[in-house]
């Protein structure tokens, strides 16, 4: 549904927070323009790593429903006050004589929400802010390959905290229009969002594995015979009973919270007798809480 539907937002942002929270915005409803510095491209739009072209194929993905303009930020001044005035929010970076000269408006209601690092203004990169806020340690203890997050979760977080602020912002204009100007910060966005998953960690008295972590036969990662793996959160008693009966699980529904190793090697041998193809099959008869995720050749 088209819930934002006449909601303008003018996205002066480059990278993956504020694009990506324009693009959820977008799916809702609202129109959003993008306009890039000719001279300072988005560096999504380019920026490749020997043969890795992730940043690009994001960039394309995370502007597939929004107006991309690119500009001379030096020249086209009045074409980008255009804009300011024509949207309802605008998210930026700027700072200094730009953000003077393209954010005067004859407007007496809009949004300004400017994109920050910090709060003492220290330049963050996701994983800085992951590492900050106690984050990248709880999941470094947990992954023990001490590699980086497979999706910059730091980013992410900050995105959904943009898209929140600038609803919130709106919310607020419904009630007293006025010209807002507001900050969104990464390092606080990251505390805001995982910060009482931290705080809960140093409460608990053991470092053993968590349901999440897959510490119980009921949650967890198996491997087919196929070579798929396949993923299984049959948490609640009704799923494991009904996972029970159509794979033929040799544990009684008290025994899918257990520890012992050859309980979870149990529920493996299951799978690993199993192919895609039969375990699909099954999917499809019962509303099991069961899903196939198909690896590459190789992996």
């Amino acid at each position: 549904m088209n819930y934002l539907s006449g909601l303008k937002i003018l996205d002066l942002t480059q990278r993956l927070p504020g694009p990506l929270a324009s693009y959820y915005l977008a799916l809702k409803g609202a129109e959003v323009i993008k306009i890039e510095n000719v001279h300072k491209r988005d560096p999504f739009s380019f920026l490749t790593f020997d043969e890795d072209d992730l940043f690009k194929v994001w960039y394309q993905e995370l502007h597939q429903n929004k107006k991309v303009l690119l500009l001379d930020f030096e020249t086209d001044h009045e074409t980008l006050k255009t804009h300011v005035d024509w949207a309802d929010v605008v998210i930026h970076t700027l700072d200094g004589e730009l953000r003077e000269s393209f954010f005067k408006t004859s407007s007496s209601k809009k949004t300004f929400l400017a994109l920050k690092s910090a709060t003492d203004g220290k330049p963050l990169h996701d994983l800085n802010a992951l590492a900050h806020t106690g984050v990248l340690e709880l999941y470094l203890n947990q992954h023990h390959d001490h590699k980086p997050p497979f999706l910059p979760i730091g980013g992410i977080a900050f995105s959904t905290q943009i898209a929140q602020m600038i609803l919130s912002l709106e919310y607020s204009q419904s009630k007293n229009p006025r010209i807002i100007h507001e900050s969104c910060y990464l390092q606080t966005s990251v505390e805001d969002i995982y910060g009482i998953f931290v705080q809960s960690q140093k409460k608990i008295k053991t470092n053993a594995p968590h349901l999440p972590q897959g510490a119980y036969p009921c949650y967890q990662i198996y491997q087919n015979k196929s070579g798929d793996l396949v993923a299984l959160a049959a948490i609640e008693e009704k799923y494991w009973l009904m996972c029970q009966n159509e794979l033929g699980l040799d544990l009684e529904a008290s025994q899918r919270f257990s520890r012992d190793l050859s309980d979870h090697l149990k529920v493996a041998r299951v799978f690993a007798n199993l192919t895609t193809e039969e375990i699909e099959e099954k999917i499809r008869k019962k509303d099991l809480c069961l899903s196939i995720v198909r690896l590459k050749s190789g992996q």
